[in-house]
């Protein structure tokens, strides 16, 4: 039976548990483990030279407590958001990095208006309209526009930071509970900020909120600044160098259990991963062999030599 003792101490490893943790807290993947265990982990090892590898990252948290602790590490994915999402988390920012991402959000900002009734471009999401209502969308559309009509002109840095922020607004706003062990659509969610709403438009106020979280975390230190590979984990060879690695700490896929692709495929969609549900569906049987009933063996993990 869990007591209320046993609940607190394990809290830490939950993910409100790391929230307050830098970086680790900008985008919410289940399941994500805990800073505090990579760490726990590495403190048993003495060595100076010491050489981590994670092969399947997720959203890149053994690489982003590496990279505060000035520990080498790579790490690898299969899926190119993932890919993107924690080379975007170890990145180091300069100042002006930060003060570019601040003056592009305001920017944004002018150009947002919920007014009209029609979206422009949204994404072939399948049955968009439970996700985000009219307003919502346009107002998001509206955002991922404006920030692909500055890409050329501003750094590749600033760019991932606003667009980790339109994926925290986007997700934040869509109509999902995180109750379960993933997603599941919700109804009548409550705005985060009644009184606050009634004076401003709401998706403006929680975007330049979001910003704000990003900006004062972004210029956190990163003292190494780890690898991270778009590869398949049973190729590593191809990407990586053999004898290289003091060891792994990583958290394997889920065969046949849990499909990353239907947490992800908002993200994805939005920014430009996936164009349809096929492609998905070959992601997914490329990450975790299929989903319910498929064969475990088709992720087996031949990373000989590394």
């Amino acid at each position: 039976m869990k007591t209320s003792k046993n609940i607190g101490l394990s809290e830490h490893l939950t993910y409100k548990g790391n929230l307050k943790q830098t970086r680790y807290g900008w985008l919410r993947l289940t399941p994500a483990y805990s800073v505090h265990l990579v760490s726990d982990i590495l403190k048993n090892y003495k060595d100076k030279n010491l050489v981590v590898l994670d092969p399947f990252c997720g959203t890149g948290t053994t690489a982003l407590v590496c990279a505060e602790q000035g520990i080498e590490s790579d790490t690898t994915d299969i899926n190119p958001f993932l890919r993107w999402l924690a080379y975007a988390k170890v990145n180091s920012y300069s100042t002006e990095d930060i003060k570019n991402f601040e003056k592009s959000s305001d920017l944004i900002v002018e150009k947002i208006s919920i007014s009209q009734i029609e979206t422009s471009w949204v994404p072939p999401l399948h049955q968009i309209e439970k996700w985000w209502d009219e307003k919502t969308l346009f107002a998001l559309s509206s955002i991922i526009e404006n920030i692909n009509l500055i890409e050329n002109s501003i750094s590749f840095h600033t760019s991932g930071l606003l667009k980790l922020a339109f994926c925290r607004l986007m997700i934040e706003r869509a109509n999902v509970s995180f109750g379960h062990q993933s997603m599941s659509f919700q109804k009548n969610i409550p705005p985060k900020y009644p009184l606050l709403e009634m004076l401003e438009n709401p998706i403006i106020l929680q975007w330049k909120e979001i910003v704000h979280t990003i900006k004062q975390s972004a210029s956190s230190k990163i003292i190494s600044q780890p690898r991270v590979f778009l590869c398949d984990a049973r190729n590593l060879s191809l990407k990586l160098e053999p004898n290289r690695y003091t060891c792994v700490i990583t958290s394997p896929p889920y065969p046949n259990r849990m499909s990353y692709i239907r947490e992800l495929r908002p993200y994805m969609y939005w920014l430009g991963y996936l164009q349809s549900g096929r492609e998905a569906g070959e992601l997914d049987w490329q990450a975790i062999g299929g989903t319910w009933g498929c064969a475990t063996s088709n992720v087996g993990f031949r990373g000989a030599g590394i």
